[in-house]
């Protein structure tokens, strides 16, 4: 239900000044990478491969590392096919990536690779950039608790843990006013710790990139939050809907102690890119028929308004087609670009335009 909401919709407009649209058409294919080095995650799998399914993507490619035994664990299968993927590669590492991206005598080439990774994922996806499209760049997890008085210990404790288990370099963190919930929070941070399979990894989180600060009010915390910028902020307070309003930067807001968490972005990538949606999975194209529209901004009675760009052989006649327009310019020229030494005579310009 969720990702039903997010489709854009194509939309044809035909107004007095020419037609104006947007078609909205969804990828060939998409490629999903999967983590798996220490544990199965399938959420991830199907947080990247359902937005791909409703925004209609024709073909669905996962690719994820094998375990120890060379097959890919059952759960992932599972996910696989509740998710609609074509097709499934034991492969990871950089080189799933590269063959996601160009292709390969097995795996076939993707229009844009989605799923999070570690630091040789990331690197990978920079090497690709400008081959095929790229969801985001993913780095080890982090969470954001802020609690207040009204909180559950065990459940602040719980969402430090489901990101602190991940890896050794995930950031679990918690902001609360309260300095009793800080050490009730502490305390169920150490009795989980003892039942966790993954309890060292998530012992040397805690301790090496792990936190616990008391604020001064649930005002500093949502400010500490903002400019750390989480991938993952989890509100634990008593109107947390009276907060949201004020998050401007995060991957995923959590309200309330009931919610999930996924693959965002990460730290400070928060602040520029949006989360994973079925609109980053479609293509949009703008049809035009606007010459109506640009006739009649090239008419004598408008030329005044529009003289920087209609002065021939000085800038580009803004309709692009000498042949409709009126204004008397021959052809198309760019106005000479002064800041890279451009002189301003005819030649510089030609020069220009050629390029």
């Amino acid at each position: 239900a969720f990702h039903h909401k997010q489709p854009m919709d194509s939309w044809i407009d035909a107004g007095p000044d020419g037609t104006l649209g947007q078609l909205i058409r969804p990828l060939d294919s998409v490629g999903v990478y999967v983590p798996g080095g220490t544990a199965p995650l399938p959420s991830s799998l199907l947080m990247a491969a359902i937005p791909a399914r409703v925004a209609g993507v024709g073909q669905v490619v996962c690719c994820t590392p094998p375990g120890k035994d060379g097959k890919i664990h059952d759960l992932i299968l599972a996910a696989a096919y509740r998710a609609g993927v074509d097709r499934l590669f034991a492969l990871g590492g950089a080189q799933a990536i590269a063959a996601l991206a160009y292709g390969s005598e097995t795996v076939p080439r993707a229009d844009k690779i989605v799923g999070a990774g570690g630091l040789f994922i990331t690197l990978a996806k920079r090497q690709v950039i400008g081959s095929v499209g790229i969801d985001g760049f993913y780095g080890p997890t982090e969470t954001l608790v802020i609690a207040d008085e009204t909180a559950d210990p065990a459940w602040a404790a719980a969402d430090m843990l489901a990101q602190a288990e991940h890896d050794v370099l995930a950031s679990p963190l918690l902001l609360t006013p309260s300095r009793a919930v800080a050490e009730a929070v502490a305390a169920q941070l150490a009795s989980q710790l003892e039942g966790l399979s993954r309890g060292d990894i998530a012992t040397a989180s805690l301790a090496d990139r792990g936190g616990i600060v008391v604020t001064t009010d649930l005002a500093e915390a949502i400010e500490l939050a903002n400019a750390y910028a989480p991938e993952h902020l989890c509100l634990l307070v008593a109107d947390p809907w009276s907060w949201v309003g004020q998050v401007r930067n995060a991957g995923g807001i959590f309200v309330g102690e009931v919610g999930g968490a996924g693959a965002q972005c990460r730290r400070h990538l928060c602040r520029r890119v949006l989360i994973r949606g079925v609109g980053r999975l479609r293509r949009r194209a703008e049809p035009r028929d606007a010459d109506r529209g640009q006739r009649a901004l090239c008419q004598p009675a408008q030329r005044g308004r529009f003289r920087q760009a209609h002065q021939p052989g000085r800038a580009e006649c803004i309709c692009r087609r000498p042949a409709l327009c009126s204004c008397g310019d021959s052809g198309p020229r760019r106005r000479p670009d002064r800041a890279r030494g451009g002189s301003g005579d005819e030649d510089t310009a030609d020069k220009e335009t050629r390029r």
